[in-house]
């Protein structure tokens, strides 16, 4: 998921229908109005937007437009080139006291399950990416062998390169996020924001909340206090 708040604009390069079989056409915003029979959560608003684009290009919006970024299990889909300059795109795109949320399967997370003898990572990672409807279609080409599930990582889903926490640092340095442009990059957790951004990190979807990492940007903002 990509995503940007300031009206709620969620982005993708494959196009969408929605119910009236409307579609869209890249570079165009698409509205799209709550479904009935999929209701939106608590912290989304009753009115959408779609824009079908390549998020490693230049976006079509005005500089500091968005309060949020979120890009969710993205980076991982293009190359460590492409990722640099989505990045450097989105602090343009980012608002004064802003915050990209970013979360991405983690090697450090798979380096160690492929290691562990009791193999407890791949087993649970499997049970949770095949169970319920949503699901069950990744039984076709999913096993929880450790040197299959570690393969799936870097060749399946149309991954192009994978992170640990000191690689993402080291791809938002290159894309400006540093101290000397004023920019901060910390570690967060599932659901749980490094800023106090509650209602950004509850969208974190649950399917991926055991092999991700999730890292939090930010320019012309203080940490908040630990008392």
């Amino acid at each position: 998921m990509l995503a940007f708040k300031a009206g709620c604009i969620n982005v993708d390069i494959q196009g969408i229908e929605d119910e009236t079989g409307a579609t869209t056409e890249p570079g165009a915003l698409f509205a799209l109005e709550a479904s009935s029979s999929e209701p939106l959560g608590p912290h989304e608003p009753a009115r959408l937007f779609f824009l079908q684009h390549d998020g490693a290009k230049r976006f079509p919006f005005r500089d500091r437009r968005f309060e949020w970024i979120i890009a969710e299990h993205f980076i991982e889909h293009v190359s460590f080139a492409e990722a640099q300059a989505f990045l450097a795109e989105a602090r343009r795109l980012l608002a004064p006291g802003g915050t990209l949320r970013i979360s991405t399967p983690d090697l450090a997370i798979y380096a160690a399950a492929y290691f562990d003898p009791a193999q407890r990572f791949f087993k649970e990672h499997y049970e949770l990416m095949t169970e319920g409807p949503r699901m069950e279609g990744n039984k076709a080409f999913m096993s929880s062998r450790p040197a299959d599930m570690f393969n799936q990582i870097f060749y399946g889903y149309g991954h192009r390169h994978i992170y640990d926490e000191r690689e993402l640092r080291e791809v938002s340095a290159r894309a400006g996020w540093t101290e000397a442009n004023g920019c901060s990059v910390v570690r967060a957790g599932f659901r749980e924001s490094a800023m106090g951004d509650e209602a950004l990190a509850a969208l974190d979807d649950a399917v991926h909340k055991d092999e991700s990492i999730y890292m939090e940007m930010f320019c012309e903002r203080t940490l908040p206090r630990i008392s």
